[in-house]
């Protein structure tokens, strides 16, 4: 099967989306600030460059805080954050201190999360899935590109003995993209249940905390291998959000996702939800909430470019960033948003609330703590 030539977008690369109907976000200057990780096949380095990524553990940069960083996520009371060449750092409570810990790759990394103080996990690019048993200090490799190709080639041949070529052509681009595995999001419902999603309909689960994974591509509703954002779990039961309005829920009788009515066109870039709300966030200020899955509620908020991330604060209220390195804060769920005035200048990719009035925030230019005070916003 002939290998297809694709376009990766990062989470520093949002505003470079083009899809379906979408517009681009009015951020000119972004747009040269900002890096594609592309795949071309005419590229004849690039296989050996992922390679020395997967053998070459990160280095330790005196300035590693002040790199580009994707994503964030407590462990217990401590705070951890990764990005770009495989750097993973960590705080105490809120000491501003950020120590870097060993890492066993210097792969680009998209996003983190902890089940507990002690276990967490990580994904990238290069097909990494990173795991961590005492609080992010140290992680080992779980998974890499080359196994998924693997994954996706030994269950190709399984389905098509059975008959089902469709499904079977389907993920032989899998295995032909080799080591070019992009993972973008995950979601661990405890430390043995987790999904990581990605790139072209790039999907997997484990149930054994990530010592072993099956490629679950072929049970999600996506002919048309958009891309996979995020995953969240809202209203008791397990969303992926991704391009052109890609709405997924899973049926857990069933285990398959299935695709249900999105109230816009754009991309998803994630969500946040608790047992009675689903919010979900893309391009253009897009901010949309749902009680029940199906009838959703544009928020009313001032902002016109990508929301990159939210945290919630409280059980009511809740916490945006966009790339515009804004601040949106809420205090009914999600309906109405008010700006934060922090003067930053750079953005804004992922946000983590430590407390009512102190956040955490990691983008294009490192990570900073930085102080809210919402009652000068809610009178």
């Amino acid at each position: 099967m002939k290998k297809k030539n694709k376009v990766i977008v990062n989470l520093s690369a949002l505003a470079n989306i083009k899809s379906g109907r979408q517009q681009r976000p009015g951020l000119r200057i972004l747009l040269m600030m900002f890096s594609l990780v592309c795949a071309a096949a005419s590229v004849q380095a690039q296989p050996q460059g992922m390679l020395d990524r997967l053998e070459k553990p990160a280095h330790k940069a005196v300035k590693a805080a002040e790199s580009s960083l994707n994503s964030l996520a407590l462990a217990g009371d401590r705070t951890v954050v990764v990005g770009e060449r495989g750097h993973i750092l960590w705080m105490d409570g809120a000491d501003n201190h950020w120590r870097q810990a060993d890492v066993p790759v210097s792969s680009d990394l998209t996003a983190v999360q902890f089940v507990d103080e002690n276990t967490g996990w990580v994904v990238g690019h290069d097909g990494v899935v990173l795991h961590s048993q005492d609080g992010g200090e140290s992680w080992s490799l779980q998974l890499n590109g080359h196994q998924i190709a693997a994954l996706h080639e030994a269950l190709a041949g399984v389905l098509s003995a059975s008959g089902d070529e469709r499904s079977a052509e389907k993920l032989s681009f899998g295995a032909d993209q080799g080591v070019d595995q992009s993972l973008l999001a995950l979601h661990f419902s405890d430390a043995n249940h987790g999904i990581v999603v990605g790139a072209s309909n790039l999907a997997l689960e484990t149930r054994d905390g990530g010592a072993s994974w099956s490629v679950i591509s072929h049970h999600i509703d996506n002919e048309s291998g958009l891309h996979l954002y995020g995953v969240v779990e809202a209203l008791g039961a397990l969303y992926v959000l991704g391009e052109q309005g890609l709405i997924l829920k899973k049926n857990p009788q069933t285990a398959t996702y299935h695709a249900v009515k999105s109230p816009y066109r754009g991309s998803w870039f994630g969500g946040i939800g608790s047992h009675d709300r689903l919010l979900a966030y893309g391009l253009l200020g897009n901010t949309w909430v749902t009680a029940d899955g199906e009838n959703w509620l544009k928020s009313d908020m001032n902002s016109s470019v990508a929301i990159t991330s939210a945290s919630s604060v409280s059980a009511t209220d809740l916490v945006l960033v966009s790339l515009n390195g804004e601040v949106f804060y809420s205090n009914d769920g999600g309906k109405r948003f008010e700006t934060q005035a922090l003067g930053s200048q750079y953005p804004f990719y992922a946000v983590q609330a430590k407390d009512s009035e102190t956040l955490v925030v990691a983008g294009l230019n490192g990570v900073k703590i930085i102080k809210i005070n919402k009652d000068e916003e809610y009178p």
